[in-house]
């Protein structure tokens, strides 16, 4: 428990061994899909009464000043007319009526483990809590291809407004971390390890690994979902 010298919630856990999956080959992305939906299921069989609310797990809309500040910063990057379009269709969609879910709050590949290109764990448990389930859906759109994510969708078979709300949160997401990191940062799906300083601008020093993890995945949500959904297909 905490105490003076460190006083702050703790706890001692099972080492898992694994590797973030930020490379397009370090998974399966079919079975990958069929893994992360049968997680995000299992969330929703956990009883939620009287759960801890997941600050992530609110109306997708309480984010809109910060994505609309944000979009204009992009301009040299992406077509921000766009971006504003695709943002208002998922921010428009009616918000989560039903009770509270189990969610992870922090679904992303920097919070994933794999080895032998299989998921093998998923880590960083600090935002869980009970609310929307589209934010968790997200990881749908930052970490699998169209095809992959068609899976997804038929396990969970989210209703079409939750859909549209996910794909809003992986913008959301997206959009203000890539537009308040250096807006020369090369396309860094496949980085290599050696990238990661560049993720905070130049200049600002020695990049943490876990905020170069959280960059490079926000700013490839921002250019996956942008790519993939340019003509809606929701």
């Amino acid at each position: 428990m905490a105490n003076k010298n460190y006083p702050f919630p703790w706890l001692i856990c099972k080492w898992l061994t694994g590797s973030n999956p930020d490379k397009e080959d370090m998974i399966d992305e079919y079975r990958a899909a069929t893994d992360l939906a049968s997680f995000v299921q299992a969330m929703k069989q956990i009883p939620a009464l009287g759960g801890p609310k997941c600050r992530r797990g609110q109306p997708l809309s309480t984010r809109d000043k910060e994505v609309q500040q944000s979009i204009p910063l992009l301009n040299e990057l992406y077509d921000t007319n766009l971006l504003k379009e695709l943002w208002v269709i998922a921010s428009k969609a009616p918000h989560w009526e039903k009770d509270p879910i189990w969610i992870h709050g922090d679904l992303h590949a920097g919070n994933l483990l794999a080895k032998d290109r299989k998921l093998v764990g998923v880590v960083d448990w600090g935002l869980a809590g009970v609310g929307d389930p589209a934010y968790d859906m997200m990881v749908a759109w930052t970490l699998l291809s169209q095809q992959s994510r068609e899976i997804f969708r038929s396990m969970v078979q989210p209703d079409d407004h939750t859909w549209t709300r996910s794909h809003g949160w992986a913008l959301f997401l997206g959009i203000v971390v890539r537009a308040h990191s250096n807006s020369h940062t090369p396309r860094l799906f496949n980085r290599q390890p050696s990238d990661e300083q560049t993720l905070v601008g130049r200049g600002q020093g020695h990049c943490p690994p876990r905020v170069c993890r959280q960059l490079t995945t926000a700013e490839n949500d921002c250019e996956r979902v942008v790519a993939d959904h340019a003509h809606h297909h929701f």
